[in-house]
């Protein structure tokens, strides 16, 4: 199964930004939905650490099953959104 491959970075006060992980979403659509609820899900004021997404989505085959999840924290208030009828 085809999916849209995020990556994302972690950034953490004191220690910078590096590599955290990839998200995987059906659509280039449904992908612009989730990072725009991630962002709403998030506190107006900059945290000591947090995720975000970073770099080029690109389009990967993927094989699904019972522990896949979408997002590099596993199952989030954006996943709860945006996948609730897949």
């Amino acid at each position: 199964m085809t999916r849209v491959k995020q990556p994302w970075i972690e950034s953490e006060r004191g220690y910078g930004q590096k590599f955290f992980g990839y998200s995987y979403h059906p659509s280039s659509d449904a992908l612009e939905k989730y990072i725009d609820l991630y962002w709403e899900w998030m506190p107006d004021e900059v945290q000591e650490w947090y995720i975000a997404p970073q770099g080029t989505p690109e389009l990967e085959d993927v094989e699904i099953d019972d522990k896949f999840v979408t997002h590099p924290l596993g199952y989030g208030p954006a996943d709860r959104e945006v996948y609730k009828n897949d």
